[in-house]
């Protein structure tokens, strides 16, 4: 226990808690509070940019002396490093951020969330963001058939609207736009009438189009297509391996070249 003037200000469990009163000295609970000025604790001054807040400071024997082997540090400014003293990019004041550094050669540093999903579809971790208070965009990895497997799901909210799921990619690597269930390797779906699905646009002055290859074998046949064009009566246009070209009417037109 621990005693300020004659009276128990904190203390420490028999299972290692810190505790100090809270709630208006009537109650212990687990707490700990980081302050820091310049000056003196009688005439303090004000802080600088940068100034260290807190600490989880450690120290280490190195064989020879006892040196410094803080960990992480959180700044005035409610930025916090993690192996480091400093954030890896500097984005302003008032812009918070966590980093984290490893500065051992070959080494890395990771940002991991582990969760206990022990069925499907329960989230293993999210990243959510917020305007103020309002969910705006999120990224989760979710169980998808048993607890070895995951999906990613994206979320983003239209203005006025609610957040949604955009994109998924399924545990073996399909990605669905705008469809939770894709079942090929790239399916997208656009539930909006008069708006097209998909758009491939060159912005230089060389282009080139889109190349359909078949880098595993060689048909050249009917039995596999290049493209296929349909609609909920039948197949309107297919292009086959061999370079034959079939549409549903046998008719073909032009289109003005002006």
């Amino acid at each position: 226990e621990f005693f300020t003037a004659g009276k128990v200000q904190a203390n420490i469990t028999s299972s290692g808690t810190i505790q100090a009163l809270r709630d208006g000295g009537t109650t212990f609970g687990p707490a700990l509070e980081l302050k820091h000025q310049r000056g003196s604790i009688a005439s303090p001054t004000i802080v600088n940019s940068g100034d260290t807040i807190g600490m989880v400071k450690s120290t280490v024997y190195d064989g020879t002396a006892y040196i410094d082997g803080s960990r992480m540090r959180i700044d005035n400014q409610g930025k916090v490093q993690i192996g480091t003293t400093a954030e890896a990019q500097a984005f302003g004041d008032d812009r918070k951020s966590l980093t984290i550094r490893s500065t051992s050669g070959g080494h890395y540093a990771t940002l991991q969330l582990s969760g206990h999903a022990d069925s499907n579809d329960q989230i293993h971790g999210l990243i959510n963001f917020y305007n103020e208070t309002t969910s705006v965009a999120r990224i989760s990895s979710i169980q998808e058939s048993n607890t070895s497997d995951a999906y990613l799901n994206f979320f983003t909210a239209p203005s006025g609207g609610g957040i949604l799921e955009r994109m998924r990619i399924t545990g073996s690597g399909r990605l669905g736009v705008g469809e939770v269930s894709p079942d090929t390797r790239f399916h997208v779906r656009h539930n909006s009438d008069n708006n097209i699905v998909a758009k491939f646009e060159h912005s230089e002055a060389t282009p080139e189009g889109i190349h359909i290859t078949f880098s595993g074998g060689n048909p050249d046949g009917t039995s596999a297509n290049f493209l296929e064009c349909a609609d909920t009566g039948t197949t309107r246009l297919r292009i086959q391996s061999d370079g034959d070209v079939l549409n549903h009417d046998n008719a073909y037109g032009s289109l003005s070249d002006e």
